[in-house]
């Protein structure tokens, strides 16, 4: 990469206007949408981005960790609240642990585990995954919601269609114990 000063100068002036709002439009005109994360805890962030990006749409394609894509929005331009993610099970293993009981998050919370076929709709599980490339029940500390099942024909594969709250282990078993009181 060769120095632009020419580039260099319209951002430095875009920035020295003391306006932000917009800004991500101002630099980038040519922008159509900002590739986001906006579900769980980082939906504290959504009027953040409307504002730095004059509007632009948020779009959520997948759900994915360091570990594996595990997911897919099948309607990417939804509104931000609306997300949902299906779980396709040929990108690995996907089992869930069941957060209807508090649980320490121990080796003995692998007893609870749940495979894809048998989530129920309405509860939540933390996502426990194991990957083609040798991880081996991985606990990805999300809490998954299930928000219903999609059929696909071509495969004739059911697919979990879940809602992603991603917060830490401890953070999940504190929610949890609140919502039960």
């Amino acid at each position: 990469m060769r120095p632009d000063p020419e580039l260099a100068g319209f951002i430095d002036h875009a920035c020295s206007e003391g306006k932000w709002e917009g800004i991500i439009k101002k630099i980038w005109p040519n922008a159509k949408y900002l590739s986001v994360i906006v579900t769980g805890a980082m939906a504290q962030n959504i009027p953040t981005l409307d504002y730095y990006s004059g509007g632009l749409p948020k779009v959520s394609a997948m759900y994915a960790s360091s570990e594996c894509v595990c997911g897919l929005n099948l309607k990417p331009l939804c509104d931000p609240l609306d997300i949902s993610y299906t779980i396709f099970p040929n990108m690995g293993y996907f089992e869930f642990i069941p957060l209807d009981e508090p649980t320490d998050f121990t080796r003995d919370s692998m007893t609870q585990l749940v495979d894809l076929v048998h989530v129920k709709v309405g509860k939540e599980y933390e996502l426990v995954v194991t990957t083609h490339a040798g991880l081996y029940r991985y606990q990805v500390a999300d809490v998954l919601r299930v928000t219903g099942w999609r059929r696909f024909t071509c495969d004739r594969l059911l697919q979990l269609n879940s809602r992603i709250e991603v917060c830490k282990k401890k953070e999940s078993v504190a929610q949890h114990k609140h919502r039960q009181n």
